[in-house]
């Protein structure tokens, strides 16, 4: 079951009045999962920059870490989004089909031009690798208990697996 919990960016209510709580010039969102041009310049930001983030969000999710260090600064974190190559995820997840990386790694071009180009497209992209699963309805979301919350496996877990897999013990 895969459950998504926050793309980065939020306002506060307090009896009735919003705040925003970024300000013009100011980052907005989570920069793990920026794009490059959004780490550069709000200006060219378009709808490709959120498929960048689905991307990286699914990245994560099926490798069990993020293509960039999540502990670095802020200043390395931009950097490394706007100059690095993005780690294949075929080689940061081998157990993951080739198919499927390829339509992640589509979704992480630096360029926007070469990214899906909406996330229709990615979603169309995804649906072979659903695996049958139904279409989900609102009345399948639901609160996760904190006993679920318990007994699923920690990142730590997840990354050790895959060390064994690399190693083959």
């Amino acid at each position: 079951v895969v459950k998504v919990c926050d793309f980065g960016v939020a306002k506060r209510s307090e009896e009735g009045v919003t705040h925003d709580l970024t300000r013009a010039g100011g980052v907005l969102g989570s920069p793990l999962y920026m794009s490059p041009e959004q780490a550069k310049t709000a200006s060219h930001v378009d709808h490709r920059s959120d498929v960048w983030g689905l991307c990286v969000s699914l990245y994560q999710a099926l490798s069990g870490s993020a293509p960039w260090d999540a502990n670095a600064s802020l200043a390395e974190l931009l950097l490394a989004i706007c100059t690095d190559r993005v780690p294949p995820l075929v080689e940061a997840a081998p157990w993951v089909s080739p198919a499927l990386a390829a339509v992640v790694q589509k979704g992480l071009a630096r360029d926007p031009e070469d990214r899906w180009a909406s996330m229709d497209a990615l979603a169309r992209a995804l649906e072979p690798h659903a695996g049958g699963t139904p279409d989900i309805h609102i009345d399948h979301i639901a609160a996760v208990a904190p006993a679920d919350l318990e007994r699923a496996p920690s990142i730590e877990r997840l990354r050790e697996g895959r060390a064994r897999l690399r190693t083959g013990r």
